[in-house]
């Protein structure tokens, strides 16, 4: 890396002092623009694609992860929470060049933190769908790699997905190489971290200074979460349901017992 550095004029710089900032809809939209043009493509608002997002979220700041994707409402095993429609695909270098140098140095940072290398190219969501963070944990990630949930997800949880089933490290050098030149940390003139390439190293990049180690992953526990077996499975709202549906008849039913025998034993026992 050392050495990248002194031969290689840096396109993209001092990503690690950059601020992070939560995009708006105007945000996205030049971002797509400007991928429009260094594709040499007219762009036209009027046909803009939908975002992808198919459920209630909301975009947050995590103490550990940074920024991050939040459900606002309960989610099924099963139902999609995205698609990707607006996914900018690079084929080169060049053109990966001329989108970076047309966006403002903040943004230029946050594009080289949620790309990724797959298949001899580099991808990245213009959208909310860029928030969703990593995660090797069986037990907290959610959502598989075409956007669907892998188990019940409650409202409030973080959307986090395995980043190992898709990117592919160290396949495409040249996006490598400006990813890291650009988020490198130099510790002492001439020194700078090593290359991010797993992700382990992956996952951390660009997150909250003070972030230690992941939160205790939510375990699911029968009331908890979900009640849930092969062939049936109960959530916490229906469970709730049920209880307030059964109490007037428990009340009536301890008003009946508790007037019908106890009542009867008082009677006996003054009339004898």
């Amino acid at each position: 890396l050392e050495n990248m550095m002194q031969t290689t004029t840096p396109v993209v710089s001092a990503c690690p002092e950059a601020k992070q900032r939560i995009p708006n809809q105007e945000t996205w939209m030049l971002l797509r623009r400007a991928y429009f043009d260094a594709l040499g493509k007219s762009w036209n608002a009027k046909k803009e694609k939908k975002d992808g997002i198919q459920v209630s979220y909301e975009i947050k700041m995590d103490s550990v992860r940074g920024r991050g994707f939040f459900l606002t409402e309960d989610v099924d095993k099963g139902e999609r929470i995205m698609r990707g429609e607006n996914v900018a695909k690079f084929e080169d270098r060049e053109t990966f060049i001329t989108f970076l140098e047309s966006i403002p140095h903040e943004l230029q940072c946050d594009i080289l933190l949620w790309a990724y290398p797959e298949e001899d190219q580099a991808f990245v969501d213009l959208d909310d769908g860029s928030f969703v963070n990593h995660s090797d944990d069986p037990a907290e990630i959610n959502m598989n790699v075409d956007g669907y949930a892998t188990r019940y997800i409650r409202k409030g949880e973080m959307i986090l997905m395995d980043y190992n089933t898709f990117i592919d490290y160290g396949d495409v050098p040249w996006f490598d190489e400006i990813r890291t030149i650009a988020w490198a940390e130099q510790k002492e003139e001439g020194e700078h971290l090593e290359v991010y390439e797993s992700t382990e190293s992956y996952n951390w990049l660009g997150a909250p200074r003070n972030a230690g180690t992941a939160p205790d992953p939510i375990k699911a526990s029968p009331l908890s979460n979900h009640l849930q077996t092969d062939e049936y499975q109960l959530h916490v709202p229906q469970v709730a349901t049920m209880l307030v549906s059964f109490l007037p008849m428990a009340l009536v039913y301890t008003f009946v017992v508790r007037n019908f025998f106890f009542g009867r034993s008082k009677t006996s026992l003054h009339m004898s």
